[in-house]
């Protein structure tokens, strides 16, 4: 079952209580003014035209009104430079170019050690690679580290998706990550990192590509848990609801903020006030609206990524063809050789049932779950002390008896078979 959100006050109340001590992990911030994202001087942008009949028209805009509906990339652009501000590393954005015309926005490190395990991420719907500014540094201080902005989302490019056509919609999204892959000659085993959606999608092109993933790490994961029946839950939908839902069929989430222009912000702000408080770890008041501007800017460019989304999904978010089914698993598709580790925070409203068959099918050699108390979805930002104890455990190839920081630490729980 589905579980409820704490409110902002008391999560707000729990997060001041708590003193972090970074030290612990070895890893410090070393503040900088300057962004810390380098890229291409001669980059070119994706051309701003929407492919779809759904959020902006199908012609191409003029550039004085992109800038007042706030969908231009260069805004989308410094955006990002300001949310990489002060870290400690250097990271280089540049695109990468796939079949179909279509351009990958990639962000990588430039310090990592040149034989370690590479790491991909894969951010969740409605986010962009920018999301994991929390924790870049310190995944990046080990490993070789990528991160792109899926094909429709962030700065990538925006192609035509069907929103009736879910093999078509599934299909584009996984070969777009392996060309992605190719492109940038990653020809080595690597960690593959999701979340949300991104965590799908990640499960997806394990199924298909498993031969190249090491690990399958998979936080708060979408699109697991079968849609349950209506009926058996003794249930009537009300009426405004299935109203809703009719629109979010037709429009996409995210086409009111487009059509608000400088309106958008203000209604981010005042519809997530949690993000606020999600912003980097040297917190102040630039700090958070820079994650605002980012997400906002995101979010408003034309309609691409958020239809294929649609495809994907039935109404009120059901994944249409979920991993783990009533009379089977997708997840059998996956190598009995590939680790796959699970990540949640324990005020999720995603629900871990699908995890736990998981689980008891593999065994826990090469399945674990891990939960992270006090968190939410976005646990990787809310708490990036524990995120960080529990990827040091992931990535360390230590049998799961072995005692680490995350298994004696209170806050993060690991779910075990019975015996």
């Amino acid at each position: 079952m589905l579980q409820s959100t704490p409110s902002i006050a008391e999560e707000d109340e729990n997060h001041e209580q708590e003193q972090y001590d970074y030290d612990r992990l070895h890893f410090s911030t070393d503040k900088r003014t300057d962004t810390s994202l380098l890229k291409n001087q001669y980059e070119q942008l994706p051309q701003i035209t929407s492919t779809t009949t759904t959020g902006l028209s199908s012609w191409r805009i003029p550039r004085l009104i992109l800038n007042f509906l706030s969908v231009s990339p260069h805004m989308l652009a410094h955006a990002e430079e300001r949310l990489y501000q002060n870290l400690k590393n250097k990271y280089y954005g540049d695109y990468v170019h796939i079949r179909g015309d279509n351009l990958i926005w990639t962000v990588r490190s430039l310090n990592s050690l040149p034989d370690a395990t590479p790491i991909v991420l894969i951010h969740d719907f409605g986010c962009a690679s920018g999301i994991w500014i929390q924790n870049i540094d310190f995944l990046s201080a080990r490993h070789p580290l990528y991160m792109f902005d899926i094909l429709g989302f962030g700065r990538s490019s925006r192609p035509c998706f069907d929103q009736t056509n879910t093999i078509n919609a599934e299909t584009k999204f996984v070969e777009s990550i392996e060309d992605w892959r190719i492109a940038v000659d990653l020809q080595t085993k690597f960690y593959l990192v999701g979340h949300g959606f991104g965590a799908y999608l990640a499960t997806l092109y394990t199924m298909r590509y498993g031969q190249f993933i090491k690990k399958l790490i998979l936080l708060d994961p979408w699109g697991f848990n079968p849609k349950p029946d209506e009926s058996q839950l003794n249930l009537r939908t009300p009426l405004w609801i299935k109203l809703i839902a009719y629109i979010t069929q037709t429009w996409t989430s995210f086409s009111a903020f487009r059509y608000l222009g400088p309106l958008g912000l203000p209604l981010l702000q005042l519809l997530a006030p949690r993000w606020k408080r999600l912003a980097p770890i040297d917190s102040s008041y630039e700090k958070s609206n820079a994650l605002y501007e980012y997400l906002y800017h995101v979010n408003v460019q034309p309609a691409s990524g958020d239809v294929g989304f649609q495809a994907l999904a039935s109404w009120y978010g059901w994944a249409k063809d979920p991993i783990v089914q009533v009379d089977h698993s997708r997840i059998e598709n996956i190598s009995d050789e590939t680790f796959i580790a699970f990540i949640y925070g324990s005020r999720t409203n995603i629900d871990n049932t699908a995890a736990q068959q998981i689980l008891h099918q593999r065994g826990p050699d090469n399945t674990c779950i891990k939960i992270i108390h006090n968190a939410a979805h976005f646990f990787f930002m809310e708490k990036p002390l524990q995120f960080h104890e529990v990827m040091s455990e992931i990535l360390s190839d230590l049998p799961h008896y072995f005692r680490t920081l995350a298994s004696v630490d209170r806050t993060i729980t690991t779910t075990v078979l019975p015996e």
